[in-house]
């Protein structure tokens, strides 16, 4: 079943939803991230970096400054090497201002030294999670993802 198999009711159905398809509501954390995630396994599946971008943001924007949930949340549900685009992207913009902050995460061990230093400094986790979800947006605004994924939705509306 595609995407638009499993959508299409629910396009047909409030076309309005499909109208006001734009980056927040692919992000919104509920129905349009589902849809999107599913168009993502489909159309690029062999693009693991783009499913960690969604899941970097999801899980930034939910827990906000909450450094524990977030290193929590990072720890047990993002399997380790993160080394897609984003954080890489990520851990190198920070490291220009933090130079102890490790530029690679491979393993646990890399992991454990990087939560530590966010736990120890409100201010480098703010920029670590700023630069996360910039370097995120950006992997997921190439014209080829999220662009590409509102036509299609543009698409369904007129099919």
């Amino acid at each position: 079943m595609t995407w638009r198999d499993t959508y299409w009711d629910d396009a047909t159905q409030s076309p309005d939803y499909f109208r006001s398809v734009e980056f927040a509501t692919v992000l919104d954390g509920d129905y349009g991230t589902r849809m999107f995630g599913r168009w993502i396994e489909q159309l690029h599946p062999n693009r693991h970096d783009l499913i960690r971008s969604l899941e970097y943001l999801l899980v930034t924007y939910r827990y906000g400054d909450d450094v524990q949930a977030t290193l929590d949340t990072f720890e047990r549900q993002l399997p380790r090497p993160w080394d897609d685009w984003a954080m890489g992207t990520a851990l190198a913009e920070t490291a220009r201002r933090y130079p102890d902050v490790p530029v690679e995460l491979r393993n646990d061990d890399d992991f454990a030294v990087l939560a530590e230093l966010l736990r120890d400094d409100e201010q480098l986790f703010a920029l670590w999670r700023e630069e996360v979800q910039q370097a995120a947006v950006m992997a997921l605004s190439a014209p080829e993802v999220i662009p590409a994924f509102v036509a299609s939705c543009q698409d369904s509306r007129a099919g």
